[in-house]
Parts: structure tokens; sequence; C-alpha cells
């Protein structure tokens, strides 16, 4: 199924694309709410604004995808691969990917994964950025991490991402 042959069907009304194959598919901007993409392929796929509020995600690849922006509310992700997802901005479904917006950075972050802005990296290496590395990632980083990084830890051990 390409991208056109998916929007049309689902501008007729038809929300079952399960186990759909769109490898790298275009779906900028696209209105998904409540389509059924249960295993459906989509690494690599441009999601970016989607809206899949309340989309059925469970299985999905969508490793690799980008999802800046997207609106994940209430949608269903459990198993869903995010692995190298670009998450920036997105609004999660506040169980697998959950979300938040601190001063000027959005944050999202996974079982597995933090994003600030457009920097994605895991906890691990989060905590062990040097003041250097924050500093050369943007202006004004080291100051906000200085300020926010023991806040921002405390939130996600307090409300963890689930699987």
């Amino acid at each position: 199924m390409d991208t056109k042959e998916l929007l049309d069907r689902y501008a007729k009304g038809e929300r079952d694309f399960r186990e759909a194959y769109l490898r790298g598919a275009y779906l900028q901007e696209a209105n998904l709410q409540e389509a059924n993409l249960r295993g459906a392929y989509l690494r690599g796929a441009d999601l970016q604004g989607a809206n899949l509020r309340g989309a059925d995600l469970r299985g999905a690849n969508l490793q690799g995808a980008y999802l800046q922006g997207a609106n994940l509310q209430g949608a269903y992700l459990q198993g869903a691969n995010l692995r190298w997802a670009n998450l920036r901005g997105a609004l999660g479904n506040m169980l697998q990917v959950k979300s938040m917006q601190i001063e000027t950075y959005p944050i999202t972050y996974t079982k597995d994964v933090l994003q600030i802005g457009c920097e994605r990296r895991t906890f691990e290496e989060w905590l062990n950025f040097s003041y250097d590395e924050i500093n050369y990632m943007d202006r004004g980083a080291l100051e906000f991490w200085h300020k926010w990084k023991d806040t921002i830890f405390k939130i996600i051990e307090m409300s963890p991402a689930e699987d």
C-alpha cells in the first residue's frame, strides 16, 4: 500500500490498516486519528505533525520514524519499536511516550531514551555528559541543564515510561 492509497482509504472512512507496509511513507501532517496500524511497518516514515490520536500502533515498527510534533495522545503503543524515532515535540500518550515542555525545550522520553530539543540520547548518556558537551549542544543549554537536570530525572523516576 502506498501513502496516497492509505490516505484515500482513510478519507473514505476506512480505519483498518493492520500490518500495512509503509516503509519511508510520507505522512507528514496526516490525519490518522483512531486508525488501526497494529503491526504496521512504518520504519523511517515521515509522520511529522501527524494526528495519531487514539491510533492503534501496537507492535508497529516505527524505528527511525520522524514523529516530530506528532499527536500520540491516547495512542496504543505497546510493543511498538520506537528505536531511533525522532520524538521532538511529540505529544506523548503518557504511557510509552511521555512529554513535557520546560522553558524553551520540548522534552520527550520512553523507557530507553530521553530527547531534549533535538538531542536524543540514552539516560546514561545524558547523565554522563561533560559540561563542555552540554554547552556545545545549544546556546544556553548548560545553564538549562544546571537548573533542570535533577528535576527532569526526578520526574522520570516518579513517572517512568512503560514498555
